[in-house]
């Protein structure tokens, strides 16, 4: 009984912000599921153009057939998702509409990937390629991740609806037919009375 108390005294000096973080961060891992226009930004713009280093490395490497070892590919992976959870960090606390916990929690995914990127970058001698790979794999994971979390509510981003031009919401049906001109009724216009 006491400590229920206590809880609710606390909530109302402070309010439980890891249950919103976890509302938020649900609500924007679903909302664009179905959003063509979100899924072609992501593959193409983050995953195809953003990774192009790493893409280039790959290439060199794999298909072309250099001869340096995994160093350069390694190296392209982990540049890669301290770029881009780094610039989606900074989107986050640059948005004037986001909540304070999803700035912080901004923060803290770029500082943890961020000494990640750096331990494998300077220690790659001593923590081996396989190892390398797996951390470059979770933190590539963790970045596309971040930033369609960051992105899920962009109303740039957002599929409209196809059956409206205008691309707003569409009014009840009853308004779109009686308010259209039909038939020899004149419409009013600047210029006067014209017939459709």
């Amino acid at each position: 009984m006491q400590r229920r108390a206590a809880r609710r005294r606390l909530q109302s000096i402070a309010p439980n912000s890891f249950s919103a973080l976890g509302a938020d961060l649900w609500n924007r891992l679903t909302t664009p599921l179905l959003n063509f226009t979100y899924w072609t930004h992501l593959l193409i713009g983050v995953c195809f153009y953003g990774a192009i280093g790493v893409w280039t490395e790959v290439l060199r490497r794999f298909l072309l057939g250099a001869e340096e070892g995994n160093g350069n590919v390694l190296l392209a992976m982990h540049t890669f998702y301290p770029a881009i959870i780094g610039a989606t960090a900074m989107q986050i606390m640059l948005n004037k509409d986001a909540q304070t916990y999803m700035r912080s929690f901004g923060q803290l995914v770029s500082t943890v990937f961020f000494i990640m990127a750096a331990v494998c970058i300077l220690a790659a001698t001593n923590i081996g390629e396989s190892l390398s790979f797996r951390l470059a794999g979770i933190g590539i994971s963790a970045a596309i991740l971040f930033w369609w979390t960051a992105n899920a509510l962009d109303e740039g981003l957002k599929d409209v609806d196809p059956a409206n031009a205008t691309g707003g919401p569409l009014p009840p049906e009853s308004e779109r037919i009686a308010d259209f001109p039909t038939g020899d009724a004149p419409v009013e216009t600047a210029m006067g009375a014209v017939k459709l």
